[in-house]
């Protein structure tokens, strides 16, 4: 047997092993050799998850011409990590698949948005967002925004009406509870939305007590307490003369 005879038959027993190495080629590929974790390496299949639904807006015009609509993708292989190639907003795009939406759309001042001509909805339902974003009411339209996590308990209840806001709710330190250290909620007691503990209500009445005008109410009152939660489990937070304090009951 001649040197080229030999050399066309190692040539041609090293074949199976090329094509098996083929990270394009469909399969589960050869033992031993690394798979990437979605296995879309070895083929056309899809990665894990469900895309979501499209979008109310914007609409589609333009066709290919138009420069917005450029696809992202072909293929869910296309795509950095769990990304799915899906179609949204008129064109495939490379976006989260859908995930548990169980968390809170974020805080908006709607009154901004008054003298506001309102944009087209992006959506109208939690199923049109990507991963665990939901279809929120959110710079004055509905559309997909990220959600953030409500701390329990209660807000305390307003203490008086804020005719320029429409019962409460202005600008102030947070927008979300995400924005309060510890266990404290972004809540608007006093017309403006702040960082205060959760409200808790403890057993028993406060003392009733005989108020002094609220001219002899001199500075800021010390902080005590906002809420029950504040003082321990037998006492109350009161309104004692011009500030609240933590009394036995």
């Amino acid at each position: 047997m001649g040197p080229g005879i030999v050399s066309l038959f190692v040539a041609l027993s090293l074949c199976p092993l090329l094509l098996a190495a083929d990270p394009d080629r469909p399969g589960d590929g050869p033992p031993g050799l690394h798979r990437p974790p979605w296995g879309d390496g070895w083929g056309n299949r899809p990665k894990p998850g469900e895309c979501p639904e499209d979008v109310d807006y914007p609409k589609c015009s333009g066709g290919n011409n138009n420069p917005n609509n450029q696809k992202e993708c072909d293929r869910d292989r296309e795509c950095d990590g769990k990304k799915k190639c899906c179609f949204s907003s008129c064109r495939n795009r490379c976006l989260e698949p859908l995930q548990d939406k169980g968390d809170f759309c974020p805080y908006f001042d709607d009154s901004f948005c008054k003298n506001v001509r309102p944009l087209p909805a992006e959506c109208n339902r939690d199923r049109q967002c990507k991963g665990t974003d939901r279809c929120c009411s959110y710079n004055c339209r509905q559309q997909c925004t990220p959600t953030v996590k409500v701390k329990p308990g209660n807000c305390p209840p307003p203490q008086g009406f804020c005719p320029h806001h429409g019962g409460g709710g202005g600008r102030g330190s947070c927008t979300s509870d995400r924005d309060c250290p510890g266990d404290k909620k972004c809540c608007a007691p006093r017309c403006r939305r702040e960082c205060v503990s959760p409200y808790v209500v403890n057993p028993g009445k406060c003392p009733e007590v005989i108020r002094r005008p609220d001219s002899h109410c001199r500075g800021p009152p010390p902080v005590q307490c906002e809420s029950d939660g504040d003082c321990l489990k037998r006492q109350k937070c009161c309104n004692l003369d011009c500030w609240n304090q933590c009394v036995n009951v």
